[in-house]
């Protein structure tokens, strides 16, 4: 079970990947033999940073998603703040391939958008990026978006091309979230 392939993946990578849920319930209940066991196995990155949980949002397995939320909870391999070598969490993963039932219930589960979600649109060496706000702009998801900022996202962030939220729902043509946007409070 603690063998990985050359991808540095693990038998729980492998069945997030295919969205097996009874095999993870099957490799989870082998290896419970505690919790650091259990939380160094859930948590094991492979070559391209992932966790389980980043490949389950990234690949739209709601079940398996829900599984490592509710089941394991967060501490057991549902880190929603980790990041991957491309410096994305489980939430901009699944918003970027329109996951958006995904997307919701992640952000249910955060308390503090911005803390979590890197919501002022910058990172620690005060460069801009995209955050899940422009993300969710960006592929249309008014309800996404919305959910954002019942949760503190930071209307007025600027990402890499000095945007913000509503200049990039304008240039895709997104109404519904440029109406959604235009009657926030905060803008």
């Amino acid at each position: 079970l603690y063998i990985r392939n050359n991808q540095e993946d693990t038998v729980l990578h492998t069945a997030s990947q295919y969205g097996n849920l009874e095999v993870i319930k099957i490799v989870v209940s082998k290896i419970f033999d505690g919790f650091s066991t259990l939380e160094a196995y859930a948590t094991a990155k492979n070559s391209d940073g992932n966790t389980c949980f980043h490949i389950a949002c990234v690949k739209g397995f709601f079940n398996v998603v829900e599984y490592f939320l509710r089941d394991l909870k967060i501490a057991y391999g549902a880190d929603l703040n980790a990041k991957n070598k491309q410096a994305n969490t489980s939430l901009e993963l699944s918003c970027r391939k329109g996951f958006f039932e995904i997307s919701k219930t992640l952000i249910l589960h955060y308390t503090n958008v911005q803390q979590s979600f890197g919501g002022s649109g910058q990172n620690k060496d005060d460069e801009r990026v995209e955050n899940p706000l422009h993300i969710a702009c960006h592929e249309g998801a008014h309800e996404v978006v919305q959910l954002l900022l019942s949760k503190g996202a930071q209307i007025d962030a600027l990402n890499a091309e000095n945007k913000n939220c509503l200049d990039i729902a304008i240039s895709k043509g997104h109404r519904e979230v440029v109406r959604v946007l235009l009657s926030d409070k905060n803008w």
